[in-house]
């Protein structure tokens, strides 16, 4: 039994023999591969593939992802089972009023242990801050999107926001801002730092005075 050509599709060969010519080709050429993170796929220069090698040696596109996992159109990069920090904030910086902002953590908690393992939620009269980590839908076998989460928790307080204050329109921008949290060090550092948050916004003179934290 012989071995095949690194690289050439349907023969038998070593996994990682198969997929090395690929990650050095990408190394090599950086900075002219076109990098597509909503797909997942890395594109080739087309000089590449006419520079007289075989097609299989210079594929049109390469997915680092397995065929088989679910490939979710995420507006934002995710680390499935990491801590996430997010910010999102009212529409036009709209203020919030204190009668309604109890809506915004009760919407927090409501994703909690659903699609989320909410770690933090504050919200200020302007913007809400969350820490969590994204749970498995077990029916999809996939982990819940950001995409999934902050539209079932920014969907269903603007509702109900709407509602309590009789009134139509936007109450959340489009846009959040997230970031993966890569320790528990870092993780605890932030939790602290939200704690802290109304504080330094001069709303209470201690955390623990804080409603909607």
């Amino acid at each position: 039994m012989g071995t095949a050509a690194p690289g050439c599709p349907g023969e038998r060969s070593s996994p990682v023999i198969a997929v090395c010519p690929i990650l050095e080709l990408i190394r090599q050429n950086f900075f002219t591969c076109k990098l597509d993170l909503a797909a997942r796929h890395i594109y080739f220069p087309a000089e590449l593939r006419s520079a007289g090698q075989p097609r299989a040696a210079v594929p049109t596109w390469f997915s680092p992802t397995p065929k088989h996992f679910y490939r979710r159109q995420l507006p934002h990069l995710q680390r499935d089972c990491k801590p996430h920090f997010v910010t999102f904030c009212t529409h036009e910086r709209w203020i919030l009023p204190e009668t309604v902002r109890w809506i915004g953590v009760d919407s927090c908690l409501h994703e909690n242990e659903k699609t989320i393992d909410l770690q933090i939620a504050v919200v200020m009269p302007d913007h809400v801050h969350l820490i969590f980590t994204p749970l498995s839908d077990e029916q999809e076998k996939e982990v819940y999107s950001l995409a999934t989460i902050m539209n079932a928790i920014k969907g269903a307080s603007a509702h109900r926001i709407n509602k309590a204050l009789n009134r139509h329109g936007k109450v959340w921008q489009a846009e959040s801002f997230d970031h993966v949290v890569r320790s528990s060090a870092s993780l605890d550092a932030k939790i602290g730092y939200l704690m802290e948050n109304p504080v330094r916004r001069r709303l209470v003179n201690r955390w623990q005075e804080y409603l909607w934290i």
